[in-house]
């Protein structure tokens, strides 16, 4: 019989060329030790280390605050025109050679507008949160990659994603048409004419919920949601994207009040 020391016990060949490992329970002479499969005293091992996992029950908060728009806010919804293009080129539809569709400039500006309800227009709730994401890489020891759990911003209207976008009265905001010359595609194309939706004086009452305030406090969400207005902004021509037009600049307006639920 070949014998291995190993760990507390030992491995130990049995006659058929099998191994056990020796485990010397407690209170038992060195004499007396007990053989028992390696496999199981190794489990034996590690079960005595073991203990129960404890998970703390997040802590929520819930609260809104109004932002007011610094610039004008430009929409521009991918419209049905454009999607069922998309899908004709996908599918290898067939068109007609050379045929180059009229332009209507005032349908253009109707499916750029996200709509809520009838005569009740939004932007994305989406687009709030993806600039407050955005703006942590100004920020020390705060990854974009935690920033994405840690919070959530309550939309309504078509899949529950849009807030509302009001006048400085409080009211449903009505937009204008804006004309504007783009690259299509962005920098290298060929400068096209682009009709979207503009509200020039607005503002968005938004509904948060933070996943743990042990994480990140109100204080800092509103803050953060503050810089993001300048820094990174939202919808077409913001900050974050080339051209420097500073469209979609916004700041937090008021005190943020809490809320039971969202």
């Amino acid at each position: 019989m070949t014998t291995k020391q190993a760990g507390n016990g030992g491995l130990v060949m049995d006659p058929k060329g099998r191994l056990t490992e020796v485990v010397e329970e407690p209170g038992v002479d060195d004499g007396a030790a007990v053989k028992l499969p390696g496999r199981v005293g190794r489990v034996q091992q590690l079960q005595q280390g073991i203990q129960p996992v404890r998970i703390e029950k997040p802590e929520r908060a819930y609260f809104s605050v109004m932002v007011r728009g610094l610039r004008p806010l430009i929409t521009h919804r991918l419209g049905e025109s454009q999607r069922a293009k998309m899908i004709a080129d996908q599918t290898k539809q067939k068109t007609a050679r050379g045929k180059r569709d009229l332009r209507d400039p005032e349908k253009e500006f109707r499916e750029s507008l996200y709509v809520v309800t009838r005569g009740i227009y939004g932007v994305p709730a989406s687009g709030f949160a993806s600039a407050m994401v955005s703006a942590c890489r100004f920020l020390d020891d705060f990854p974009m990659t935690h920033a994405r759990s840690l919070f959530y911003i309550r939309g309504e209207g078509p899949r529950g994603g849009l807030v509302r976008v009001l006048d400085v009265k409080g009211r449903p905001a009505k937009p204008e048409m804006d004309e504007d010359f783009v690259r299509v595609p962005p920098r290298t194309g060929t400068m096209m004419p682009c009709w979207r939706a503009r509200f020039d004086e607005w503002q968005c009452q938004l509904s948060f919920m933070i996943n743990d305030t042990r994480l990140i406090s109100v204080e800092a969400m509103v803050n953060l949601l503050d810089r993001a207005g300048t820094q990174i902004g939202i919808c077409e021509g913001r900050p974050e994207k080339t051209g420097f037009r500073y469209q979609g600049m916004f700041e937090v307006s008021g005190q943020p009040k809490r809320m039971e639920k969202l």
